[in-house]
């Protein structure tokens, strides 16, 4: 599925080659990742509609060097953020490292993500859009043919995976 949509979508804008660290609670609203060796990233959906999913990015702290977790949040993390991976933490958290060479592609204002990853070992392969809004998104999901495919983001995804 991957290979074809690549073929279809023609040359890529970039391509990032990293390992990100994804902190999975059982609270599915929430995302919080270390980006690589960039930054610490929390994020929260807003909204599901049609397939397609809508998130903010809470937080995006620098990692300046610092893998600490209280140093990661930095002091501008918005309270709501906080609570909800505290509440979280306290409920179970695991910790996934997630290999990624993601092929990222222009169409028009939307944009798709085709992504090869290795988690523990065992490979995956990844589609997914992002468009500022929900019927483009669908539209897009429909044209390239995968609009009945399960739509997981990755911590819906990593949730899934058995422990080991």
């Amino acid at each position: 599925m991957v290979e074809r949509v690549i073929a279809v979508l023609g040359d890529r804008t970039r391509v990032d080659d990293r390992t990100d660290t994804y902190f999975i609670t059982p609270a599915t609203e929430i995302l919080a990742k270390v980006r690589g060796d960039e930054a610490f990233e929390i994020k929260l959906l807003l909204q599901a509609r049609d397939g397609c999913e809508r998130w903010t990015k809470e937080v995006r702290q620098p990692l300046n060097g610092s893998r600490k977790l209280e140093e990661m949040m930095g002091p501008q993390i918005e309270a709501r953020s906080a609570r909800t991976l505290l509440h979280s933490v306290r409920r179970g958290l695991s910790v996934v490292e997630v290999k990624k060479l993601r092929q990222i592609f222009r169409v028009g204002p939307a944009q798709v993500e085709a992504t090869y990853l290795r988690v523990a070992g065992e490979p995956y392969e990844t589609l997914a859009l992002e468009a500022p809004q929900f019927e483009l998104c669908t539209e897009l999901a429909e044209t390239l043919g995968f609009k009945d495919h399960d739509n997981l983001n990755y911590g819906a995804a990593l949730r899934r995976r058995p422990v080991r």
